[in-house]
């Protein structure tokens, strides 16, 4: 059975409610803030991503895909520029650092898949973060 965390809440996984949590949560946040999307394959990070992105995208036409090929894609929001990370084809922290993602963190909004080499980073920062578990 699949569950999703949010605010210390169970919720049994069920599309209507991430696609309320990840609106709630992208009208309510504003930059710096880290979500770190954790699951197995096909949990539902890149659908979280999307339901979170749709309402404040800039361009309302622009398609939200998952970023595991080029690993980040960035979106134009009326919060500035969103990250959508997915690191599951990084191997190292180096890599992390090559693609700027540590600066950008401290400025932006992230969502980051995959988020295992860059969880102490970003929780022994002072950067507000949640931790989405799909």
């Amino acid at each position: 059975m699949k569950y999703t965390i949010y605010n210390n809440y169970m919720y049994k996984y069920n599309i209507n409610i991430l696609q309320q949590i990840a609106y709630n949560l992208a009208n309510s946040i504003n930059p710096p803030y880290t979500i770190l999307l954790r699951g197995n394959l096909g949990a539902g990070k890149t659908t979280f991503s999307q339901f979170f992105l749709q309402p404040i995208l800039v361009n309302k036409n622009q398609s939200v895909t998952s970023p595991t090929f080029n690993i980040v894609s960035v979106y134009d929001t009326i919060k500035g520029d969103v990250w959508h990370v997915d690191l599951y084809r990084i191997n190292n922290e180096s890599e992390i650092i090559n693609l700027g993602l540590l600066e950008f963190i401290h400025v932006g909004i992230a969502l980051i898949e995959w988020p295992e080499l860059i969880y102490n980073c970003v929780i022994n920062s002072n950067i507000p973060y949640k931790i989405m578990d799909l």
